[in-house]
Order: structure tokens, then C-alpha cells, then sequence
């Protein structure tokens, strides 16, 4: 185990399976919890002052996706950062994909997830990533975030899409993967002002693995870019 586990030093996760596939491993420092499917420009923008029609939380069997679509439209996050004791925030992106959908004054992440539960939308409605009103979404959310978590306990796990799998093979749609990078590019320009300190990785580590338990996905790597995860998190803090 390494000294960051042993240590029993927490890490909460915002972010994506990204960074919880990394905690698959056994050398993985302790857990204290897993928010995804939050944009950062949803989990801080006002509670509506009604759930968006239609939407039921029932309607999805899984309690690990109910809970994350509760939490968005309730805008929990704060509220776990709050009250659950944690060394680290360990911050990924890659949920950053998902489109926003305003209802009332607020906003909600475009979630398959939440999708399940009945969640729809009219174009008008919707908010693009990468758009102007997206990262004026986006920078305030963070700077909420960084009110509530002091800069240096936060980490960035900076990773982008692959554009190969592990066996060098090309992915599908390299025009909507290249425009997914170049977002979140900007948006990492944005974090590098706040003083968050970043994971950063060998480009060749991005790639896809084919046999990945949730499937060949641009954000679904090999094993060798979790074990980096872990040791470059280890070096950062522990």
C-alpha cells in the first residue's frame, strides 16, 4: 500500500469515473465519497424553486444514479463538501461534457442519468458546452467551489479524450472528441488561476481500452493511466 493510503489520508471525488476507477485499485488511499453527473455550472447555481415537470426519481432503478440526479437538482454538493471530512478534493471534467438545461432561475445537467428519470428539454433551454454562457456558467461555479474548499486541497486530474484505443486503433467521431479537448483545454486554462494543482500525464496514456468494464469511451482508459493517477495523487499529497 502506499503511504497515502496508509496514511488514511480521505479523498472526495467531484467529478467522473475517471477518477473512481482509480480507487478500483488496491493501493488507493480511503474514499470518503463520489459526486458526479454535477456540472460545475449546475452544482452552484440556485435550487429551482420546483423539480423540472416530468422528472421522477423513481423512474431509475439505480440508487447510485438517483442519488446523483437528487443531488443535482438539489444542488447537494455544497452541502457534502460541507459535512463530509475529507483530506483532498480530487476534481475531474470530464462530467463537464454535459450540456446544462435551465428550468426557472437554475440550471440542471443534461445527464443520461437524470434523462431516465424524465428529464427533457427545449432547445431554447439548453446551453451548449463551450459556449460563452457556458464557461460564464462554468468560472461561477468554480469560484464557488474554491470559496468552500481552499485552493490547495484541491487536486485537478487533468486528463483529456482519447482519440486510439490501447491497440492503436482509431476512436469514431474525432471531430466531436477534438472539440471536447479544446473545451476542456479552456476550462483548464481557467482552474490554472486559482492556484489548484493538477495531475498532468504523459499524452500517451490517453488511449481507449477496448475491454474496459464500462466500455470503449473516449474517457475510458487503459489500466496504466489509473495506476498514475495514484501515484502522481501520492506525490502531490501524500
Amino acid at each position: 500500500m502506499s503511504e497515502l493510503g496508509a496514511v488514511g489520508a480521505r479523498v472526495l471525488i467531484y467529478g467522473s469515473c475517471v477518477s473512481r476507477d482509480a480507487f478500483e485499485l488496491s493501493e488507493a488511499p480511503p474514499l470518503a465519497d463520489y459526486v458526479a453527473r454535477s456540472a460545475l455550472g449546475s452544482a452552484f447555481s440556485p435550487v429551482p424553486s420546483e423539480p423540472p415537470a416530468g422528472l421522477d426519481l423513481a423512474a431509475n432503478p439505480s440508487p447510485f444514479q438517483r442519488r446523483m440526479v437528487q443531488l443535482d437538482i438539489e444542488k447537494g454538493l455544497p452541502g457534502v463538501l460541507g459535512a463530509t471530512p475529507h483530506d483532498v478534493l480530487l476534481l475531474d471534467l470530464i462530467d463537464e461534457r454535459l450540456e446544462l438545461v435551465r428550468t426557472g432561475e437554475s440550471w440542471i445537467t443534461d445527464s443520461p442519468e437524470a434523462r431516465t428519470c424524465g428529464l427533457d428539454s427545449l432547445p431554447e433551454d439548453r446551453v451548449r458546452v463551450g459556449t460563452d454562457e457556458y464557461f460564464a456558467l462554468f468560472e461561477a461555479g468554480l469560484a464557488r467551489l474554491v470559496e468552500l474548499v481552499p485552493p490547495h486541497r484541491i487536486v485537478l486530474n487533468r486528463v483529456l479524450w482519447a482519440t486510439h484505443t490501447t491497440a492503436g486503433d482509431e476512436l469514431p467521431h474525432p471531430d466531436y472528441i477534438r472539440r471536447h479537448n479544446v473545451a476542456l483545454e479552456a476550462a483548464y486554462k481557467r482552474i490554472d488561476t486559482t492556484g489548484i494543482r493538477s495531475i498532468d500525464y504523459e499524452p500517451g496514456l490517453f488511449v481507449t481500452d477496448p475491454t474496459h468494464k464500462w466500455g470503449a469511451s473516449p474517457f475510458h482508459y487503459g489500466a496504466a493511466l489509473y495506476v498514475e493517477t495514484l501515484r502522481a495523487l501520492h506525490e502531490l499529497v501524500g
